[in-house]
């Protein structure tokens, strides 16, 4: 018998796994069809766990994209204030096209 641990890993790795595929935009009949085909044959209890898990795992796997973007912005910040210096306040935007 596997542990209620073994399938809050499992249903983890699984949203992880979602999380970076569909870059945190999933369908709603996606995670029902999921839950129902993964968690048919378990307990209510071992079946809480995986899905618990799969939340984590997804959470996290966005939570890791955006920190990612928000470090590739922020890079692209420092290249353009190193290009335009401060010779040019005028000429320095930001990468949403707004003047800073």
């Amino acid at each position: 018998m596997k542990t209620e641990k073994y399938y809050r890993q499992a249903g983890y790795e699984q949203g992880l796994v979602d999380g970076k595929r569909t870059n945190g935009k999933i369908k709603k009949k996606y995670v029902e069809n999921l839950f129902k085909s993964e968690t048919q044959n378990l307990s209510e209890q071992e079946s809480l766990m995986y899905k618990m898990g799969w939340q984590d795992g997804f959470v996290d796997s966005v939570r890791k994209t955006l920190q990612s973007k928000v470090r590739q912005e922020d890079f692209f910040e420092k290249q353009l204030d190193e290009l335009y210096d401060l010779d040019f306040p005028d000429c320095r935007i930001s990468l949403l096209g707004k003047k800073v």
